[in-house]
């Protein structure tokens, strides 16, 4: 499992609201 990309598009996707 990559968590760690999933964390990483969650945040971008965030930093991009």
């Amino acid at each position: 499992m990559r968590m760690s990309q999933l964390t990483l598009l969650l945040k971008s996707a965030l930093c991009h609201e």
